[in-house]
């Protein structure tokens, strides 16, 4: 009678919604079929997310050689930034993920012949050099921009537009080489159908960035100095929380991918293993959040 009441409670247990989040967990860091998928798409996506966190970190990192003032003034600048390139080009990126390979996996389905080409060179193209060679460009222009033409702040956004203009470029030639950039019609653009799945989603990524662009104007009212130490630790958090962005770029891609092929088991399996893979990346966040924190306040 016991055992008859424990498993039929643990299997009431196993419907619950949120139940997902402990459905074999033990494989959370197993390297097996469904874990290498996610690590190979998650790990370039998040590199290639952090690419603008990471160029302000450098920004960063040279301007507070200049002084706390101008440090403090670059942090409220790219506050307002991060929120507004945020806004317009997150959503698009994750809804248009799962739209490719949905319609990836069904043409794979139609067509034995084809090859998953476009995910996997899109991704591909952040493996390589292109994704270092803006970086280098960054690194090696702000302190010549800086501190040789002594331009300053100026030089830093100066050398940052120049890397992410030339990050652009290179990504747009890759895409050529591999996707029809210029849609048969208008109508193929399907706005409606972006605007319906990332509706909630720009809602989303609207209430995290105000939360960061408020909290950089509180630091900015305690002045000068203390704004620095916030712009140190945010840059610091945000080139670091990413990795959660690029689990749900895998997410997204899988789960579109399984669903495409009526595959609900790796539907849940990759549902499930995101989401601890996220549990344990946000203890990681909140630890590093708790030591940058500690260290810029610090006297």
């Amino acid at each position: 009678m016991a055992t008859d009441a424990v498993l039929s409670l643990w299997t009431n247990l196993a419907k619950l919604p949120l139940f997902v989040l402990f459905k074999d967990i033990r494989n959370v860091f197993r390297k097996d079929e469904l874990g290498l998928e996610i690590a190979q798409i998650a790990v370039p996506a998040a590199l290639a997310l952090a690419a603008d966190p990471v160029a302000s970190l450098i920004d960063t990192a040279f301007i507070g050689h200049i002084g706390p003032v101008e440090l403090a003034a670059v942090g409220v600048s790219i506050a307002v930034f991060n929120q507004v390139s945020k806004i317009a080009i997150f959503p698009l990126v994750s809804v248009t993920t799962s739209f490719v390979a949905e319609e990836d996996t069904t043409g794979r389905l139609s067509s034995e012949l084809q090859e998953n080409e476009t995910i996997e060179d899109v991704f591909a193209v952040n493996k390589e050099m292109e994704e270092l060679l803006p970086k280098a460009a960054n690194i090696i222009l702000d302190p010549i921009f800086i501190f040789i033409f002594r331009l300053d702040v100026r030089g830093a956004a100066i050398a940052h537009v120049i890397s992410q203009y030339l990050i652009s470029l290179i990504l747009l030639w890759a895409l050529i080489k591999h996707v029809d950039l210029l849609p048969p019609s208008i109508k193929d653009l399907q706005f409606s159908r972006f605007l319906k799945n990332g509706f909630m989603l720009l809602m989303r990524v609207i209430a995290a960035t105000f939360c960061v662009t408020l909290a950089a104007s509180l630091a900015a009212r305690h002045g000068s100095t203390p704004m620095a130490a916030f712009q140190v630790c945010l840059q610091i958090w945000l080139a670091t929380s990413l990795l959660a962005d690029g689990l749900a770029v895998a997410g997204q891609a899988i789960l579109a991918s399984a669903f495409a092929k009526n595959d609900y088991n790796k539907a849940k399996a990759t549902a499930s293993r995101v989401l601890q893979d996220r549990n344990w990346n946000g203890t990681l966040e909140l630890s590093q959040g708790l030591t940058s924190s500690s260290i810029c306040s610090s006297p």
